[in-house]
């Protein structure tokens, strides 16, 4: 049981000071549920971890505040996984790391640079092209992806500027 306990509390330290708050795992846990489902798609482990999250702040939550638990119910996978998510967080590894780290890629990617092969040809009404005509193709693919990425960076932040409005109310009211 204690080896259960102290892994929680180093992961719980962890995952407080993260957040600037108590009850730092369930604040994790609630960061992840918030997270709309397509960003977190990329993340590999993504639901394994929330699930394992939530399994071990309720095997938590029963050992401290239910005299009646039976305090052998937790395994040595589940200590194993509070050590290595741990871990994985001091690698910046974890579910919300990466997600920070992918949609950070996403608004850093520069967009492609399209350049103009036509010409002006002074005292005649046309634009002649220097290049060939298959030079002149414009990829629509590359706008749909582009839109693609604000929608997504867009929803990041939105998801980030109401997490932390909701905090900054509960602080202040």
């Amino acid at each position: 049981m204690n080896d259960f306990l102290d892994a929680y509390k180093h992961l719980e330290k962890i995952c407080s000071e993260i957040f600037n708050q108590q009850h730092g795992i369930t604040q994790y846990i609630d960061e992840m549920c918030n997270t709309p489902r397509f960003a977190s798609l990329n993340i590999q482990g993504w639901n394994r971890d929330l699930e394992n999250l939530k399994r071990v702040r309720h095997i938590r939550n029963a050992m401290v505040h239910d005299p009646s638990y039976n305090t052998d119910d937790y395994q040595t996978k589940d200590v194993e996984f509070l050590k290595d998510f741990y871990n994985r967080i001091l690698q910046q590894q974890d579910p919300l790391s990466l997600l920070r780290i992918q949609a950070k890629a996403a608004s850093h990617k520069p967009a492609p640079v399209t350049i103009n092969p036509q010409t002006y040809i002074p005292g005649s009404s046309s634009i002649n092209s220097t290049k060939p005509s298959s030079f002149n193709h414009v990829n629509p693919d590359n706008d749909e992806w582009d839109t693609s990425k604000f929608i997504f960076f867009f929803i990041v932040v939105m998801t980030f500027i109401g997490i932390f409005g909701w905090i900054a109310f509960y602080i202040f009211f």
